[in-house]
């Protein structure tokens, strides 16, 4: 079967497990081949036009975009707009893509949060499984804004650094890594300290 579906439409997969189909359009475009499904689903392309955890198998279509080319592109933005904020929300186009929310619906995303644990802060936000292998992943760290300590963020946990900095991602199957970046309160200087996340799309 071929799907085609309108900007605005919401076509349900309600359901667990994969339907393969021939083409899928939005808006009489054929998109790629590859896992097709909503937001907060675990395929390899989202579209806000499809809601649920089903995924559909499109089979026959154009050569596959980068993952977040074809994550942009089902909400009418180009290969190229990671670095911007089409929604002015204070959260990057990419950021939004890590993240699980919308880029053009401004605080759609769950906004990583910052809290105090004991002696230390943890920075705890989810990373959509569809963007680990396309984004640079990294929190940073500083005590004055203008000089920034990096943590890479990989797939796995890692153990604090030099600066006692840890992270610990919980894999969660199905939906998005749950992560919590860990930094000492003694990192603090005259009592202020400040962490960030940043994504760059390779």
């Amino acid at each position: 079967s071929d799907v085609n579906l309108s900007t605005g439409a919401l076509l349900s997969l309600d359901f667990a497990g994969t339907d393969t189909i021939a083409s899928f359009k939005i808006d009489g475009v054929a998109q790629t081949v590859g896992t097709w499904g909503g937001p907060a689903s675990s395929a390899s392309f989202k579209s806000a036009v499809l809601a649920g955890t089903g995924l559909l198998n499109v089979t026959s279509g154009p050569a596959a975009l980068s993952p977040y080319a074809s994550w942009a592109s089902g909400y009418g933005l180009d290969a190229t707009s990671f670095a911007g904020d089409f929604d002015a929300d204070g959260l990057s186009n990419a950021l939004e893509w890590v993240l699980g929310g919308n880029p053009t619906l401004a605080t759609s995303a769950p906004v990583p949060v910052l809290t105090p644990d004991g002696a230390d802060y943890l920075l705890t936000f989810t990373r959509d499984l569809a963007t680990v292998s396309s984004v640079t992943l990294v929190a940073e760290w500083s005590t004055e804004l203008s000089t920034w300590t990096p943590v890479p963020i990989g797939t796995v946990s890692s153990p604090p650094d030099s600066n006692g900095v840890s992270i610990t991602i919980t894999p969660n199957t199905g939906a998005p890594d749950s992560i919590q970046v860990r930094v000492p309160a003694a990192n603090a200087v005259a009592g202020k300290i400040f962490v960030r996340l940043k994504a760059t799309v390779q």
